[in-house]
């Protein structure tokens, strides 16, 4: 009985074995047929580190009221309402639109903007010769020839230092390169960072992730978030209990703006459109902004050897 027992448990082994390089084997079969079709298959970030990413953002309340500036959809954009003004406004990507920029030319904010996608502003009034400046380049991590980064842009408008200075980012998908080699001192001279986060729903592959906390973690060393709205653009990607858009609109506030964490918020809130009226507009899940600020468990890129 010992011998058949024993037996047993040497072939139930090595059934267990060849079960796993057959595994094995199908995983790499499979992985193999999706790349053909250039579809790459990979872990999925798990929910437990999901939700550190989650805490990384929470929302606070700044100290000046809330005001939506330009396009009551595409192209309009929640931000503190600031007195007398902000003095400048550097916008990196303009596209089609760019009333956000026009209405806070005709306030009196010095605005300048970067995009090498258009030959000119999609719109020409008086304050592109007074208070406008464009320029046909786009905003990258590094100079060269077909883009400048955010050093070089800042020397060559030469703009005041004083009162308060705005950034918006919408440069679809640069923003994490241009965020990550970004100097944090840069990043401090602007009260308020209006930042369209492109590709959200891909935190779920694991280096992208990494790259997402220590973009999150840098900003908002020096900034709050204490607005934040999903493009409608697509549909959000449903991961357990949460729902992860393609593109979230964040507005954050250096820390000398806020008052403290926002204890009760309700999004969208009244200022909120979607940004394409013809199609559906869906909440941002509340596990997005109203959390519990910490360091959480989830490895950045910094962290690695």
């Amino acid at each position: 009985m010992k011998r058949l027992h024993l037996h047993f448990m040497v072939q139930n082994r090595r059934n267990s074995r060849l079960s796993w390089v057959r595994h094995l084997g199908v995983k790499k079969l499979l992985r193999e047929l999706f790349l053909g079709q250039g579809i790459y298959v990979s872990r999925a970030t798990s929910k437990d580190e999901l939700e550190s990413l989650l805490h990384l953002t929470c929302l606070w309340t700044p100290k000046e009221s809330l005001t939506r500036v330009g396009s009551r959809f595409d192209g309009g954009y929640v931000i503190p309402d600031v007195v007398p003004g902000y003095t400048t406004c550097h916008s990196a990507g303009v596209g089609d639109n760019c009333d956000f920029e026009m209405a806070l030319a005709a306030s009196g904010t010095r605005c300048f903007l970067l995009d090498g996608t258009i030959d000119k502003l999609p719109i020409q009034t008086k304050y592109t010769q007074s208070q406008i400046s464009f320029e046909k380049t786009n905003l990258d991590s590094f100079k060269s020839s077909s883009g400048t980064d955010m050093t070089h842009w800042l020397a060559s408008t030469e703009s005041t230092l004083e009162g308060k200075r705005l950034l918006k980012l919408d440069i679809e998908g640069s923003e994490y390169a241009v965020l990550w080699n970004v100097n944090s001192d840069q990043l401090a001279q602007f009260y308020c960072l209006v930042i369209e986060f492109h590709h959200v729903d891909a935190i779920l592959l694991g280096p992208v992730k990494w790259i997402y906390a220590d973009v999150m973690k840098k900003v908002t060393e020096s900034h709050k978030l204490v607005h934040v709205h999903p493009n409608n653009c697509s549909k959000p990607i449903r991961y357990g209990d949460t729902y992860i858009p393609s593109v979230l609109e964040m507005t954050f506030v250096r820390n000398d703006g806020v008052l403290a964490r926002a204890k009760s918020t309700h999004l969208p809130s009244p200022l909120d459109a979607p940004n394409l009226p013809d199609k559906e507009d869906f909440a941002l899940h509340k596990s997005w902004y109203m959390t519990t600020p910490q360091a959480g468990n989830v490895q950045t890129t910094r962290g690695l050897s």
